[in-house]
């Protein structure tokens, strides 16, 4: 896979995920939003795109939080 082909594949995963993330608030289901913003934190999480990790696991604990879904909280 050539680079200009990473790239589109990862544009095209962050419009894929940035809707996944609008259906699922609209949804309101609090399980929908912790598998989108998952997904989302796994397409951010290439070098030398550290910009909005933080905020984005942030999220996915609290909604995790809310919604009582265990799984996605961090486990010491």
């Amino acid at each position: 896979m050539d680079v200009g082909s990473c790239s589109e594949v990862l544009a095209s995963a962050h419009e894929c995920t940035s809707a996944s993330k609008a259906v699922a608030r609209a949804a309101g289901d609090p399980r929908l939003l912790c598998l989108a913003l998952n997904a989302r934190y796994w397409v951010a999480f290439v070098p030398g795109h550290p910009d909005g990790l933080e905020a984005l696991g942030q999220e996915l604990l609290a909604v995790s939080a809310r919604g009582g879904l265990l799984g996605y909280q961090r486990t010491r």
